[in-house]
C-alpha cells in the first residue's frame, strides 16, 4: 500500500464531526509548564483502522530486507578522516519521548503489532521507565524529538518537547530536545526560530511519510535556511511508504536539499534502512550528509563495515526507543560485531552527536 492510499484511509476518511488533531492545550491534571500539559489529541479511529495492516507490512518487509552485514560489505568507500570528538557514554540520537495523547496514540499502533505476536517492544511506554532502562544500558544522553503530521501542531509539540527535555536532564543524563515543522505552516521559518531561541531546542525532525510531504518541498526552504544558519541538525525520515521504509529513488530529494543548504547538517534517519547501500553514495557527494543507524522496529539498517569505518565521522547511533523491538544493548552488540576501530565506534556512539549539538548556535 503506497502512501497516497495510506493517507486517504487514515487521514482523509475522517467523518465530518471528528476533529483532525487538537492543538496543544493545558491538561487539567497537570500544572502549567510541565511536560504533562502538552495534551495533543489524535482521533484514534483514523489510525487504528489501518494500524494492523501497516505493522504487518512493516514487519514483513523488515524481515525480508534484513541481510547479513558481512554479505553487504562495500569496497572503496571514501574516508574523510575529519577530527572526531570523543566523550564518555553512549548518545542515543533517535528517541521519541512524545507528549500527552499523541504519545499514547502512537504507542497504541505499536502495541497492536505486539499483541499480534509479530514482535515484542523493548521498552515500556512511560518516559521515566524508558529513560531508566536507557541509563542502565550505558546511555548518558539522548536526542528526543516529535514530528508533525500536519501544520498548526508544531508549536505545541515543540513547547512540549522542551518541557520533556528539562524534566529528564540532570544527574549525568542529558536530553537534547528536538523540534519539528511542517512545510504547510504559515510561518515555518518562525517556528524554527522560536524552537531555537525560545524553547532551546537543538535538533529538528521531519517525518515525510507521516507529514505527507517531500523533503525538498519548497515550503521547507525557509525553515531549513534558519536551521542551516544555526548549524542545527535536521533528522529526516525519508519516504512516503506506510511501512516506514525508504526507497532508493527517494534519495534524490536528499541530494537536492544537501546542495540547496550546504551548511545544514542533514541526518538521514535509519540510514535509509534497506536502501542504505544507495544512501552511502551521498557521503561522497555532500560533506553535510549524515546518517543514523536506527533500526526500523525489528531490523537494523543494511550497512557494512567498510561504510561504517569510512564515514564514521558522520554516522550516529540511534534506537527509536521506546517504540522498537531492539534494545540499545542489543543494537550495540550488533554494531560491535563489525569490529570497528575504537575511534570509529566512539564517534558513532556519541562523539558525533555531541559535536553536532555543540556547534548549534
Amino acid at each position: 500500500m503506497g502512501f497516497v492510499q495510506f493517507q486517504d484511509e487514515v487521514f482523509a476518511s475522517t467523518p465530518a464531526h471528528e476533529p483532525d488533531i487538537v492543538a496543544m492545550t493545558p491538561s487539567p491534571a497537570a500544572p502549567a509548564g510541565s511536560a504533562g500539559d502538552a495534551n495533543t489529541t489524535i482521533v484514534p479511529a483514523r489510525i487504528a483502522t489501518v494500524a494492523t495492516r501497516v505493522l504487518r507490512n512493516m514487519a514483513l518487509l523488515c524481515s525480508l530486507r534484513t541481510l547479513s552485514s558481512r554479505r553487504h560489505r562495500r569496497k572503496g568507500a571514501r574516508d574523510y578522516g575529519e577530527p572526531m570528538e570523543m566523550g564518555p557514554g553512549v548518545v542515543d540520537s533517535h528517541v521519541h519521548l512524545l507528549p500527552g495523547r499523541i504519545g499514547e496514540k502512537v504507542r497504541a499502533i505499536f502495541e497492536a503489532g505486539e499483541r499480534s505476536g509479530r514482535f515484542t517492544l523493548a521498552y515500556p511506554a512511560g518516559h521515566a521507565e524508558t529513560v531508566a532502562i536507557l541509563r542502565s544500558e550505558g546511555v548518558t544522553g539522548i536526542w528526543s524529538f516529535p514530528y508533525a503530521h500536519r501544520p498548526e501542531v508544531s508549536e505545541g509539540l515543540n513547547e512540549a518537547s522542551a518541557a520533556i527535555a528539562r524534566e529528564f536532564t540532570g544527574d549525568g543524563f542529558d536530553v537534547t530536545g528536538g523540534g519539528t515543522v511542517h512545510p504547510s505552516e504559515d510561518d515555518p521559518a518562525g517556528i524554527v526560530e522560536r524552537a531555537l531561541a525560545v524553547h532551546g531546542l537543538k535538533v529538528l525532525k521531519l517525518h515525510c511519510s507521516v507529514g505527507g510531504f517531500r523533503v525538498d518541498d519548497p515550503g521547507l526552504t525557509p525553515a531549513l535556511s534558519v536551521a542551516e544558519e544555526a548549524r542545527m541538525p535536521v533528522i529526516v525520515h525519508l519516504g512516503h511508504s506506510s511501512d516506514g521504509l525508504t526507497e532508493e529513488h527517494e534519495l534524490d530529494a536528499v541530494s537536492t536539499v544537501c546542495s540547496r543548504h550546504p551548511g545544514l547538517p542533514f541526518v538521514l534517519a535509519h540510514c535509509g534502512h534497506h536502501s542504505a547501500p544507495a544512501a552511502a553514495r551521498l557521503f561522497g557527494m555532500h560533506g553535510n550528509f549524515h546518517a543514523d543507524l536506527t533500526p526500523v522496529v525489528t531490523a537494523p539498517p543494511n550497512v557494512g563495515r567498510d561504510m561504517l569505518v569510512a564515514h564514521a565521522d558522520r554516522i550516529l547511533f540511534g534506537s527509536d526507543a521506546p517504540n522498537t523491538a531492539i534494545r540499545v544493548a542489543d543494537h550495540l552488540a550488533w554494531l560491535d560485531a563489525f569490529g570497528l576501530p575504537d575511534h570509529a565506534r566512539a564517534a558513532i556512539t556519541g562523539g558525533n552527536a555531541r559535536r553536532l549539538v555543540a556547534a548549534v548556535g
